[in-house]
């Protein structure tokens, strides 16, 4: 089992507490948090301080990657340069978020445009041990934070993982409890432990979901989804892969990577 967690809650705990990198790096460690995620644009963005993670002896997890294979399926040159990217650090997945609508635009045909390109993104990741998923993402131009359109990719495009995100469903008005057992299957190597509360602290301004309740961000374990029941139920069944600590807007990254270290490990 890996724990990890993106590079902008890294910065920002850096930000917030006055810590270098590496002294955050450190505490992140010693909470058995070993894991990076970073997308692309802020890994090349910044490489350096990427870099000074590494070295304070993390490693890379995950690099969610974002395509236009909705409007552009032939163009795989951000793709491929994404699993070049994992190969040089030794990644073990690459999150493909593959478009977003516009207005106008034929639904069912963006998915489909996505298909193939996804499909040859997964086999060329494939010889090299790498694994490709997506997620359910909390936007509404983007259709697969649906369970019904993730299980459409998940049966249209195979061996394509399902990075079950916790939070993400609730932005959709869809239970994650609910959606779980549905998408259980296609979970392999990851899973974005995201939990939400209704009500934020100072500072946090929160996400609007779609039924015009504001979700603000919550240490996993603290908020109002069931983490408990999905983490148990998942390791229970002999998931062996990645969790990844998500709480993007938190006014205290730090202690929410703390509570939520211990909250998991508190479940094994």
């Amino acid at each position: 089992m890996i724990l990890s967690t993106f590079y902008n809650h890294i910065a920002d705990a850096s930000a917030q507490n006055g810590l270098s990198l590496s002294q955050v790096a450190e505490k992140c460690l010693s909470w058995g948090i070993t894991g990076i995620d970073i997308e692309t644009e802020p890994y090349r963005e910044h490489n350096n301080e990427f870099l000074t993670l590494l070295d304070a002896g993390m490693q890379l997890n995950s690099l969610p990657t974002r395509c236009d294979f909705f409007h552009h399926p032939e163009d795989l040159s951000i793709a491929m340069e994404a699993v070049e990217i994992v190969r040089k650090y030794h990644g073990k997945q690459i999150l493909i978020i593959p478009g977003y609508l516009l207005p106008g635009d034929d639904l069912q045909k963006c998915l489909e445009n996505c298909i193939k390109p996804i499909q040859t993104l997964v086999d060329e990741a494939a010889k090299y041990g790498i694994e490709v998923g997506m997620e359910d993402y909390d936007h509404e131009a983007y259709p697969y934070g649906r369970q019904s359109v993730m299980l459409w990719f998940m049966e249209h495009v195979p061996r394509l993982s399902c990075i079950f995100d916790t939070g993400n469903f609730l932005f959709h008005g869809e239970d994650a409890g609910a959606a779980y057992p549905l998408l259980k299957k296609y979970i392999k190597g990851q899973i974005h432990c995201k939990d939400r509360k209704l009500v934020g602290r100072e500072g946090e301004s929160g996400s609007v979901a779609l039924n015009g309740k504001t979700l603000y961000p919550a240490a996993v374990g603290s908020g109002i989804l069931p983490m408990k029941e999905i983490i148990s139920d998942l390791l229970q069944s002999g998931y062996n892969g990645s969790f990844t600590l998500e709480f993007f807007g938190s006014a205290d990254c730090l202690s929410d990577l703390e509570a939520s270290a211990k909250f998991i490990h508190s479940l094994v």
